[in-house]
């Protein structure tokens, strides 16, 4: 399980670590979440949503829930987390999003629509 984020310089074929700047907004280590690229104001963010990590969790965020599922030491999300990957620390984001969140999952698919 992992909650680091890794970029991968394809002009110089080199991978680097994102640094995070703000330690209070990380997501929980986890895995099978979805994730979806997307540009906004010419700025690329990366958002993730949901998955299946281990307890206890050490950040939890207010308007995710965290279900467990048979195993009592892991745990589903519905977390949501978006990271500007243009701009450099990179900073994670709870966004606040209103309506009815989906469930925890795991394996979801994100798709953009024109």
């Amino acid at each position: 399980y992992h909650n680091n984020l890794y970029e991968l310089n394809t002009i110089t074929n080199k991978w680097g670590e994102i640094v995070n700047s703000t330690p209070d907004n990380v997501p929980m280590k986890k895995i099978y979440c979805g994730m979806i690229s997307f540009k906004i104001n010419r700025k690329y963010n990366l958002l993730v949503f949901g998955g299946f990590g281990p307890v206890p969790i050490t950040t939890t965020h207010s308007h995710s829930q965290y279900s467990p599922p048979n195993n009592p030491n892991r745990c589903y999300t519905n977390e949501v987390h978006m990271m500007c990957v243009t701009t450099s620390p990179g900073q994670w984001i709870v966004p606040v999003i209103t309506g009815t969140r989906p469930p925890p999952l795991v394996y979801s698919t994100i798709n953009t629509l024109p």
